[in-house]
């Protein structure tokens, strides 16, 4: 089961999907051109980089980022407060599994495992944290968008994943 919710925040799309897991999905636009994996370094995380000869590269505390486009995403990560939004989004909800994923054409927060409590309603994911999480988004997609773009594009199933999910 999947809710998708979709609105603009400081002109750009956003896209939101939430799941039974839990799990929750933020997309803003952002014409990068490149992909790019940011998160929490693992066993499970270093396994799978190593598996496709991806070496991570160290963004902040415990937080790591997979790349093909190390310069790149070197001068991006230099970009004043880049690392510390990459940083909280990575890390700042106790016990969940938090991402940073560049598509071509977005930013993404992906989170997964967070409290939520059918009867009371409750959660750990509140109103400011969300509006926090989208702020920090947008000002990634904003510095994403003032380094030269990349040449990879969004596949069908990637744009679909962030907009329309009935379609697949």
């Amino acid at each position: 089961v999947t809710r998708g919710y979709q609105g603009a925040v400081a002109g750009r799309p956003v896209h939101g999907w939430f799941s039974k897991g839990p799990g929750m999905e933020l997309y803003v636009g952002a014409q990068s051109g490149m992909r790019i994996g940011i998160g929490r370094s693992t066993t499970i995380s270093q396994g799978l980089g190593a598996m496709m000869s991806k070496t991570p590269r160290p963004v902040g505390e415990g937080v790591q980022v997979w790349t093909e486009h190390e310069e790149w995403v070197d001068q991006w990560l230099e970009a004043p407060g880049v690392r510390e939004r990459i940083t909280a989004l990575c890390t700042d909800l106790p016990g969940a599994r938090q991402m940073v994923i560049v598509a071509p054409d977005s930013v993404k927060l992906h989170v997964r495992y967070f409290m939520m409590q059918e009867r009371t309603g409750k959660s750990d994911i509140t109103t400011e944290r969300l509006e926090l999480w989208l702020s920090h988004l947008v000002f990634l997609a904003e510095a994403l968008e003032r380094r030269p773009a990349g040449a990879q594009e969004a596949s069908s199933l990637e744009h679909d994943l962030r907009t329309d999910r009935r379609k697949l």
